[in-house]
């Protein structure tokens, strides 16, 4: 259970994070006309890291966290140069989530650790903290799916996923019911993850009410790529940890008629 709330809380901290203060981009008439611009993800970009030590010099508690950045190909406006700066706002504040995670877990292992010699009691440490991420860029939107795990003791450490789908032009984090019918597209969604589930032959490992779980979609997080989406759900909600992680690729054309003018241009549908 305090592994389940510590990812909670991971999970919480980033949802924050994305929905803080991060700017946007300034009024048009300021700042010129915002038009696609060539762009590309950081490669090899060195990630944040995090080590705490005990009196002894143990290490009981570590953390890495990745992040995506941009880097612009040529000139840009101040529209365009503010989206991008919207966008490095936006990884600073899950950035700062994940750091303030790092705080809690980390005094936890120091308070853990100080009674590693009471009788009875097993530490586990060193505890951990990771994210790594996997990218997707159209002309208009950054998606971001940021994979975490974090371990403070016990069989195995908590996972998740956590998306993002950022509007460059809008310089802003948008949701599903932003960029599509929201209901429709969750509804088709389900259909198909209920399809794929009994095709392969898993509703077995599941629990009873796995049905109403995939249908209700609760802290369901999705990450587009070309030409699908991929439909997370965090562990223990559709089953028991020997269930496995369920993840479920799903084609576009799923889900393509609920999307709306906006999603089908982030996606890259239309010019």
């Amino acid at each position: 259970m305090k592994k389940m709330l510590t990812l909670l809380l991971a999970l919480s901290l980033f949802t924050l994070a994305a929905c803080s203060n991060a700017p946007t981009p300034p009024a048009e008439e300021e700042s010129g006309t915002w038009e696609p611009f060539a762009y590309s993800l950081v490669i090899g970009k060195e990630p944040v890291t995090h080590q705490t030590l005990a009196d002894d010099g143990t290490v009981i508690c570590s953390a890495l966290y990745d992040l995506p950045s941009l880097v612009a190909e040529g000139e840009l406006t101040d529209a365009q140069q503010a989206s991008l700066d919207a966008f490095h706002a936006a990884m600073d504040e899950i950035l700062a989530g994940c750091e303030q995670l790092y705080e809690s877990i980390s005094a936890d292992a120091i308070e853990q650790y100080s009674y590693r010699d009471v009788p009875g009691f097993d530490w586990y440490g060193p505890y951990s903290d990771e994210m790594t991420y996997t990218a997707y860029a159209t002309p208009y939107a950054v998606f971001v799916d940021f994979y975490g795990q974090v371990y403070t003791g016990g069989a195995h450490p908590g996972k998740g996923n956590v998306c993002y789908l950022f509007d460059l032009e809008a310089g802003e984090m948008v949701s599903i019911d932003d960029i599509a019918d929201g209901a429709a597209f969750r509804s088709a969604v389900a259909e198909e993850v209920l399809a794929q589930i009994e095709k392969d032959g898993l509703a077995e490992g599941y629990y009873d009410d796995y049905e109403t779980t995939v249908r209700e979609q609760n802290e369901i997080q999705y990450f587009f790529s070309e030409n699908q989406v991929t439909v997370y759900f965090q562990d223990y909600t559709l089953g028991p940890y020997a269930a496995g992680y369920p993840v479920f690729n799903i084609s576009e054309e799923v889900y393509h008629a609920a999307l709306n003018e906006r999603g089908l241009r982030l996606l890259g549908y239309t010019e």
